[in-house]
């Protein structure tokens, strides 16, 4: 997943200050991951966390479509490591409101009443 909003992302709105695809180096790379992502980690070539940084969720409702809800309070440690485990498109989380970018994950969201204490329980 990561590979191809990475893909998707540069191609079409950072490459505009790049001159090519081409001149993306493992230092530019990380330094997309880690500011596109919030809570970004890789090991052993593998990448983890979906959670989109401020900047990161800018950029994926460029590309992608979004579904932005409310949130009624702030959400617990257990809530964001639960999100962190099982989610497979990316989110962000506000002070104020949750986005999604998967339209099964928001149908979820809305089934639970806006609540994502429940919505986390459920996965």
């Amino acid at each position: 997943m990561h590979e191809y909003i990475k893909d998707t992302l540069w191609a079409k709105y950072i490459t505009t200050r790049v001159d090519a695809l081409d001149n993306i180096d493992a230092r530019s790379e990380s330094l997309f991951y880690s500011s596109t992502f919030q809570n970004y980690r890789r090991t052993k070539h593998k990448h983890f966390g979906l959670r989109l940084s401020y900047t990161g969720e800018a950029l994926m409702r460029k590309c992608f479509t979004s579904y932005k809800y409310s949130l009624a309070e702030k959400p617990s440690n257990q809530s964001l490591i639960s999100l962190d485990k099982n989610m497979q498109w990316p989110y962000y989380i506000g002070q104020k409101y949750i986005t999604f970018f998967n339209e099964v994950d928001a149908s979820w969201y809305r089934l639970t009443g806006n609540n994502l204490e429940q919505f986390t329980e459920d996965m």
